[in-house]
């Protein structure tokens, strides 16, 4: 589904979410996400939240984008949750000048999130 925004403050991507219980506290999380991103000849910052823990820097995530055309971008990280709950990772992203309109999976495209617990 597609998600526009012109603010500077991160907007959830609709659909952009996956959720996994860990089997022990001491097991970390790959995630990776992929998407299409549209910075319409400006720039986007998109950044990965646990829950509502953004685990990219709090003002440029994990990545400035930067161009005129929508593209095939990803994200992966590993994470240490420290949990055996119901955790929740999600795309964030937001208009690097609060002017520009950005989105994410612009021609409603199907972005993919996959979770994996590192044993």
């Amino acid at each position: 589904t597609s998600t526009s925004t012109t603010s500077s403050t991160f907007q959830a991507a609709t659909g952009m979410v996956a959720n996994i219980s860990p089997t022990s506290s001491s097991h970390r999380i790959k995630v990776t996400m992929g998407f299409e991103a549209s910075p319409h000849g400006s720039r986007m910052v998109v950044t990965i939240k646990r829950d509502s823990t953004n685990l990219g820097d709090a003002t440029f995530g994990f990545s400035t984008i930067t161009g005129g055309l929508e593209g095939i971008a990803s994200i992966s990280f590993i994470d240490s949750p420290a949990t055996t709950s119901s955790t929740a990772y999600q795309l964030f992203f937001r208009s690097y000048d609060n002017s520009t309109s950005v989105t994410i999976n612009e021609q409603n495209n199907t972005g993919v999130v996959i979770l994996e617990e590192i044993v």
